[in-house]
């Protein structure tokens, strides 16, 4: 992996940032692509994990074609349904393909997903999904197969809102014979992207406290839609105003979709207005932690964001208890911004104080552990006075599109060496 480098900080961030579209919606589209005839996606970001579900899509005889602004995906050759382990091992999304690969061709290989290591992140409430709807799953060591000739539609309570649980359950159940219904599916607004989009195709979803999903027990037609702008880049772009005590103005943002995040920040101090598909944001340079946040699924207070609120309170005033409920090992960030001269006790994998020092980091030379961890880096870099290095930084092109670019525009020093 390739390195970030960030130099100057400490001066206030201003100007104007256009938000990608949200790679936690792309990467289940792109997978569901494999139950229509045609598609055509608008505002799909270039990242590297959708570069990664490109060559997934390669290998199973679809061609993913970048066209302008847009991204056309059709079946062109006969194609493979065994996800190469090199390519499952680079994400933790190849999961996503294992439904709809299983019914457009009847069988499918993969292996344990990678990507952030962030704990255990099962896949068993996935392979449970399609037991229930009728597959039949087999594991040796790493490999996962799965076979079914059809899938039926089940009524089922999923033991926790995963996201990705209840992705695979809805690319099963459209093109399954009859109507599931899912309890306790999660609500994260990428679920609803993805709902929107099969709907498009001829699939029957309608959301509410329980999600009904009625099969039509074959694939899906052409399509063509709008990816959703990426709430958790928008949030970071935020918190790198907070931390500097700029100001910037984001655009293809949705407000109601980062609210939670939002109203911390005007908790601590911050001026946050929504103006139609935009967010401004103004932050004085003295702003005052909340006394305890907690991670928990949409609506609540996003784990994707957790530690670059970490990095914000670390020079901000007060003391922060902060408790991460999603994944039992997501503070590898902790340890790294220490190396700056943050304050962090962590006292279990879940929950850890920030004394915030309400003074300049030091520039050092970190680890980015995961995606979220490398964004929290860059940003107490913003708050560092001389040159910071970001290792490991492959992490971060994993979810930022164009990250220097955007950076630069808004006053930053900052460039990715490989």
């Amino acid at each position: 992996m390739g390195y970030f480098k960030v130099w100057g900080g400490g001066l206030p961030v201003s100007g104007e940032v256009c938000i990608s579209g949200a790679k936690n919606a792309a990467l289940p589209i792109i997978a569901a692509a494999v139950l229509c005839k045609r598609v055509c996606l608008e505002n799909c970001p270039r990242l590297s994990d959708t570069a990664t579900a490109a060559e997934i899509l390669d290998t199973a005889g679809f061609c993913f074609d970048r066209c302008g602004g847009g991204v056309n995906i059709e079946k062109t050759d006969i194609g493979c349904a065994c996800i190469p382990q090199e390519m499952c091992g680079k994400m933790r999304s190849s999961v996503l393909f294992i439904a709809p690969l299983l019914r457009r061709f009847g069988c499918v290989t993969l292996f344990m997903p990678g990507g952030c290591r962030l704990g255990a992140r099962p896949v068993d409430m996935h392979l449970d999904l399609l037991r229930e709807m009728g597959a039949k799953i087999s594991i040796c060591g790493d490999s996962i197969t799965a076979r079914a000739d059809n899938l039926h539609g089940i009524k089922t309570r999923l033991p926790f809102p995963s996201v990705g649980a209840t992705e695979t359950a809805i690319m099963a159940a459209v093109c399954a014979e009859g109507e599931s219904e899912i309890h306790n599916a999660a609500k994260e607004p990428e679920i609803d992207d993805l709902c929107a989009f099969l709907n498009k195709a001829g699939a029957d979803i309608r959301r509410g406290e329980i999600l009904v999903i009625r099969g039509r027990n074959s694939l899906l037609g052409d399509v063509r839609h709008r990816i959703m702008p990426d709430r958790i880049e928008a949030g970071t772009y935020m918190a790198a105003a907070a931390i500097t005590g700029g100001e910037l103005f984001l655009k293809n943002a949705v407000y109601e979709h980062i609210s939670a995040f939002a109203e911390v920040l005007m908790q601590m101090g911050c001026a946050v207005r929504e103006n139609g598909d935009s967010i401004y944001i103004e932050a004085p340079e003295r702003l005052y932690n909340p006394e305890y946040i907690a991670t928990a699924p949409y609506p609540l207070f996003p784990t994707d964001m957790q530690p670059q609120l970490t990095a914000l309170a670390a020079v901000k005033c007060g003391d922060c208890l902060i408790k991460e409920n999603i994944f039992e090992t997501r503070c590898g960030h902790v340890p790294q911004l220490n190396k700056m001269g943050a304050k962090i006790e962590l006292l279990s994998r879940r929950e850890f104080l920030v004394h915030g020092t309400e003074s300049r980091l030091s520039p050092a030379v970190t680890e980015a552990a995961d995606l979220r961890c490398g964004a929290a880096l860059i940003l107490a870099a913003l708050a560092a006075d001389g040159c910071s290095v970001i290792k490991n930084g492959g992490y971060i092109l994993r979810g930022y599109e164009d990250i220097c670019k955007k950076m630069s525009l808004i006053g930053v020093k900052i460039k990715y060496c490989t």
